[in-house]
């Protein structure tokens, strides 16, 4: 175990000569594939909560669901398939 553990932190040894670095010599982390994204999200959330929370959006999304509104449904009855209305109460 101490002959790898010197091996390992010795960055001219052969061993690891055929060893893709990454952002760390001699360790894998594509295990951490997500952070990335994670992070980039993470900070576009941040950057748009004063829009999230801003009080004319919550009055156009709940005037958007209070207000009547046709739905279509189209159903297949048969050979024929038609397209009936119906209206939301």
């Amino acid at each position: 175990m101490l002959s790898f553990t010197s091996h390992f932190f010795d960055l001219s040894h052969p061993l690891f000569a055929q060893y893709q670095a990454g952002i760390w010599p001699h360790v894998d982390v594509n295990h951490l594939w997500y952070l990335r994204s994670l992070w980039q999200f993470t900070l576009l959330l941040v950057l748009m909560l004063p829009v999230l929370q801003s009080c004319w959006l919550h009055k156009g999304i709940e005037r958007f669901f209070t207000v009547p509104c046709t739905l279509g449904v189209f159903r297949f009855t048969g050979a024929a398939l038609r397209f009936e209305t119906l209206m939301a109460e």
